[in-house]
């Protein structure tokens, strides 16, 4: 039997490539774009969904080569030129392309490593006074789209929706100069993938491109796709999930990949397996409850901050409005709500909330400004918490808030636990809230 590495089988921080899914709802736009001559691409969807998976597998099956920005909140136009720039250098300065060995152009190589003495001549004059590189005059994008034409390269920028909106103008308007180099260069092309709603969450771009950039939503995955991986990873590394197991880790990924990845990863890790083993291992509900542990105290942190960063109010508002949401979700005690079951639930306690507050921060609560903490499902027109833990961190939170405003604690506080049971569902569920409890007992006393 071929051995894998686990690391390399189960990837919650990196693209996946062995377990890697096809996604039949979106293959065939992408398939279409990446092969249209000229067309640029903006791929958004929520986080965790396999934006950057599925389009560095598809680029693997299509596109000869790619190269890709990462981009920041701080990242400046001039920056993301660069940054593109410099990656082009090992296929000039080598004079080949490692997947065909195809030689490049005489007079762009001649061209691409002069502009690369002139940029580094200018850089190393400007260092001793303060670290910052310019793009010199003669490299203009349409001169970087000419090398990513003779090179047969696709330019991925990846979380592009952090970048600041300024910076993002000029990029739409590079879009704009990689279209027209089509002409001579058909492959060339711009991939723009942002974690958000909207594609002109990602980028705004001028009217008249939009017959020439196709705009792609990757959703969430299925809960068969969430399985599809977990089955192959037993292939790969001759182990067994019990089904029962493996329901709970769909339940719990929620349609990110990413999470089911970490889960499957902290099981195999907690039972020193770290690649093919030469004999079947069978995973149980234990092994299960090892993993939670595992990314719940890994994870608290993070989960605090995004509890935080969607529920902090940044102006005075009679209403704690994100607090008083998501406690009306859970308090449904249901997985999805619509916005009217929000509404009820919340004028029960205040008669006159308005409308216009809870259309406001459900839109917030949706978006990266708060987090994500939410998911809309267009079909469905309900919402729901974007994945169990952050739903069983809030409920935590609310427990002990009510605890630490009481005058009188004689009752024990271990016994929010009996209080939380009947929020739970199953015993895996109710173990999360266990997990969480004593991950976060020393904020009672705070």
């Amino acid at each position: 039997m071929e051995k894998s590495r686990t690391n390399k089988v189960f990837t919650p921080t990196s693209p996946a490539i062995l377990t890697f899914v096809e996604r039949d709802s979106v293959n065939e736009q992408l398939v279409d774009a990446m092969m249209t001559p000229g067309m640029q691409m903006i791929v958004y969807g929520p986080t965790g969904g396999g934006k950057t998976t599925l389009i560095l597998n598809k680029l693997n099956q299509l596109i000869e080569n790619f190269v890709i920005t990462k981009c920041m909140k701080s990242s400046s136009f001039e920056n993301i030129i660069l940054d593109a720039f410099d990656q082009l250098n090992p296929y000039y300065t080598d004079e080949k392309i490692t997947k065909t060995r195809k030689k490049v152009s005489g007079s762009l190589g001649a061209s691409y490593l002069s502009l690369k003495a002139i940029i580094q001549a200018e850089f190393e004059t400007e260092k001793q006074y303060k670290l910052k590189r310019f793009i010199p005059p003669q490299l203009t994008v349409q001169r970087l789209a000419s090398f990513f034409g003779d090179l047969n390269c696709c330019w991925i920028l990846e979380d592009f929706h952090k970048v600041d909106a300024k910076e993002k103008i000029k990029i739409s308007q590079s879009m704009k100069v990689f279209m027209d180099s089509s002409v001579d260069y058909p492959d060339v092309k711009i991939i723009a993938i942002g974690a958000v709603g909207t594609a002109r969450q990602v980028i705004e771009y001028d009217a008249e491109m939009e017959n020439r950039v196709t705009e792609i939503y990757v959703p969430l995955m299925l809960d068969s796709q969430i399985e599809e991986i977990i089955n192959k990873g037993e292939n790969l590394l001759n182990i067994k999930v019990l089904q029962p197991i493996k329901n709970e880790i769909t339940k719990y990924a929620s349609g990110s990949a990413s999470i089911c990845h970490r889960i499957c990863l902290n099981m195999c890790f907690s039972r020193r397996l770290y690649e093919t083993s030469n004999n079947i291992i069978k995973f149980n509900s234990s092994d299960l409850t090892k993993s939670i542990t595992r990314y719940i105290k890994a994870n608290s942190d993070t989960l605090k901050k995004s509890y935080d960063k969607a529920t902090t109010i940044h102006k005075k508002s009679k209403f704690k409005n994100p607090k008083l949401i998501l406690r009306a979700i859970i308090d449904s005690e249901n997985d999805e709500i619509s916005r009217g079951e929000i509404y009820t639930i919340i004028s029960k306690e205040h008669e006159n909330y308005p409308h216009g507050n809870l259309s406001h921060y459900l839109s917030e609560l949706i978006s990266p400004n708060r987090g994500e903490i939410l998911l809309y499902d267009d079909i469905t027109k309900k919402y729901s918490f974007s994945n169990p833990f952050i739903k069983a961190f809030c409920l935590m939170k609310f427990k002990i808030d009510e605890l630490k405003e009481l005058d009188n604690m004689t009752k024990r506080i271990d016994d929010i636990t009996d209080l939380l049971s009947s929020k739970s569902t199953n015993k895996f569920e109710f173990e999360i809230y266990q997990i969480l409890y004593e991950n976060m007992k020393n904020m009672i006393h705070k």
